[in-house]
């Protein structure tokens, strides 16, 4: 299944511009957020700081929110909704916004985020996979801890996939699949999570 995101009619309002000061000395280069107690808990707060400063302020679409409300509202379609477009048109604010609606309408749901880019070594299916499923265990009654070894770390994700859905809704949405890294096998994720829900995006 497929949304088509086209260029508006015309232009869009932004949200406010989020002015970031110099990093202060000694501070980590890539700019993660103080105060969180792990390596996850930091990774996880610059996509949840992407959905709420660009999903706030999205206007427009919305045939195509209603059309994404209604893929969420029918539990039992387990395939994956791709959104699509061109480069620039909107897609990762539009992902945003969804996420927050998802958030609002189904509050026992798990809305998992995942925008490429938005953080440190995001486009690495690796660490993708390694952040999904790491908020896959946070988010659920789940004991086992994540692998760090790549080849099991493929055969876990399907499985916490499984695990969790049985005590909650799980819904995972990333953004800008074209930007993974290519030399990761990029390409596996989609026959990884085949049969379970998802919200993503990839330019035209």
């Amino acid at each position: 299944e497929v949304v088509f995101i086209r260029p508006a009619a015309g232009p869009s309002p932004r949200p406010p511009r989020l002015a970031l000061p110099p990093p202060s000395a000694g501070s980590s280069s890539a700019g993660s957020p103080p105060g969180l107690s792990d390596a996850h808990e930091r990774e996880r707060a610059h996509h949840e700081r992407f959905v709420s400063h660009h999903g706030e302020y999205f206007q427009g679409r919305r045939h195509e929110r209603e059309r994404v409300r209604s893929y969420l509202e029918t539990p039992d379609d387990r395939e994956i909704l791709v959104v699509t477009g061109e480069s620039g048109v909107g897609k990762s604010a539009f992902l945003a916004a969804c996420v927050r609606d998802a958030r609002a309408r189904h509050p026992e749901s798990v809305v998992i985020p995942h925008f490429i880019g938005a953080a440190p070594d995001s486009a690495s299916l690796l660490a993708t996979l390694r952040s999904v499923c790491g908020a896959l265990r946070r988010e659920t009654p789940l004991e086992e801890a994540v692998s760090e070894d790549p080849n099991k770390l493929r055969v876990q994700l399907r499985a916490l996939l499984e695990q969790a859905g049985m005590s909650r809704p799980i819904t995972v949405v990333i953004d800008a699949l074209n930007q993974l890294d290519s030399s990761d096998r990029s390409h596996d994720l989609d026959s990884l999570a085949e049969g379970y829900r998802g919200l993503w995006a990839t330019a035209t």
